[in-house]
């Protein structure tokens, strides 16, 4: 795996920290100023309501990160997300999961990753 690679999965990674931890400061940085999500009801959100939104509370692990390389200051990254509510170390048998597609762009390889969309829909129940 190669370093930007890596990288890339290492802050999807951190996205699920932030969001459990309600770290504005995090998204503040992260998220581009035309940033877009299309929660899993298929409403959108900018930059401002996800921000907003942001609460304590729930649990979050991230799966199954791929990272795809558009060549080299463009990224699309794919990944599962499973979501529970209270503080125990490892999901339920019924966490809901979600699909997350999400797109990242930067100037250069100096500059750092900026999130541009994110696609998020729930993950079909097996």
């Amino acid at each position: 795996m190669n370093e930007t690679v890596e990288e890339l999965v290492r802050l999807n990674q951190q996205i699920g920290h932030a969001e459990c931890a309600a770290d504005e400061a995090f998204f503040e940085d992260l998220l581009c100023p035309q940033f877009v999500m299309q929660r899993p009801t298929g409403r959108l959100d900018d930059r401002a309501a996800l921000i907003a939104g942001l609460s304590t509370g729930a649990s979050r692990v991230t799966s199954d990160v791929q990272v795809t390389l558009h060549p080299d200051n463009r990224a699309v990254v794919t990944c599962l997300v499973t979501k529970w509510d209270g503080a125990a170390e490892h999901p339920p048998a019924d966490a809901a999961s979600f699909h997350n597609l999400r797109i990242f762009i930067r100037t250069d390889a100096a500059a750092p990753w900026q999130l541009l969309a994110w696609l998020n829909e729930p993950a079909a129940a097996d």
